[in-house]
């Protein structure tokens, strides 16, 4: 084989490395423990603002307690996170216990002062709870709300360069909508 041609062949399995490499990384970036059911579920990059990247699987076994199926994500920006999980119960029943756990263990303490308030029934979830606080001095919103036997929670650090009260709220609706 001539010099120009094991260049050739070099180059050619440099480009089928790197092509490798990005499947497995975006595949990576799938929550592996998600059913298709609930990958549905979650929000596409195009959801959030402008400079959101979708990251790794969200995996806290604190906010799945009781769930039979689970699946989350970590959004990022270059100064900000956003976390966002969908839990799937066996019936209502166990639903209504899992977010009264997690509205209880969530809320912020009263002398947080809440940045935006949304009168309650303002969305079409069973049980809805959307607050804004700084605790521990940074800005973060934070929905949590029950359609049936899905519980689904978004959190978020929140900075005028990156998302807004206003963008949170947003993707709450979007949320919303995509639950009903």
């Amino acid at each position: 084989m001539n010099e120009r041609a094991k260049v050739v062949l070099l180059a050619a399995s440099l480009v089928v490395a790197s092509a490798a490499f990005a499947l497995l990384d975006a595949a990576s970036s799938r929550p592996a423990d998600c059913s298709r059911e609930l990958e549905e579920l979650l929000l596409l990059t195009e959801d959030l603002p402008s400079g959101w990247t979708r990251g790794t699987p969200f995996q806290d076994d604190e906010f799945r307690e009781g769930a039979y199926d689970s699946c989350g994500v970590t959004y990022y920006v270059p100064s900000g996170v956003a976390n966002y999980l969908v839990n799937a119960y066996r019936d209502e029943k166990a639903a209504s216990r899992g977010y009264e756990l997690l509205a209880g263990s969530l809320r912020y303490d009263e002398d947080v002062p809440s940045l935006t308030q949304v009168p309650e029934g303002t969305f079409g979830a069973d049980a809805a709870l959307v607050e804004c606080g700084t605790p521990r001095g940074t800005p973060i919103c934070q929905s949590i709300a029950r359609y049936g036997r899905y519980i689904v929670w978004l959190t978020a650090h929140i900075n005028p360069a990156f998302m807004t009260e206003a963008d949170f709220l947003g993707l709450v609706e979007t949320i919303d909508y995509r639950m009903r």
